[in-house]
């Protein structure tokens, strides 16, 4: 759980630097190859999180909605637990919107 927990507090980039290794690694690619394929991977993965974002509101209105009847069940510990992990989840998009915003930004 703290590999995965680490993974999500390094947002994004370490994404795609794990897509890269792993392709790297199953194909066999050449470091020719590395170079010439990173650019597409590099868009291929905003243009993701461009349509994740994009749906985001929808996303975000339903969680708050299922959070709010959650918590009508459950004590006020568990209550300030959840609202703990709601923090952290919003702290995780937001690490992903500012990669987002700052790769768009290094394409132009």
């Amino acid at each position: 759980q703290y590999e995965q927990e680490d993974r999500w507090e390094r947002g994004p980039a370490a994404k795609h630097e794990r897509i890269m290794k792993r392709l790297t690694h199953e194909l066999s690619l050449t470091p020719a190859q590395r170079a010439d394929i990173e650019p597409t991977v590099s868009r291929t993965h905003l243009e993701i999180l461009q349509l994740r974002f994009s749906h985001q509101p929808e996303g975000e209105q339903a969680l708050t909605h299922g959070m709010a009847e959650i918590k009508t069940k459950l004590s006020a510990e568990q209550q300030a637990k959840l609202n703990e992990l709601y923090a952290k989840l919003q702290r995780r998009w937001q690490i992903s919107r500012d990669y987002l915003q700052t790769t768009r930004e290094q394409l132009k």
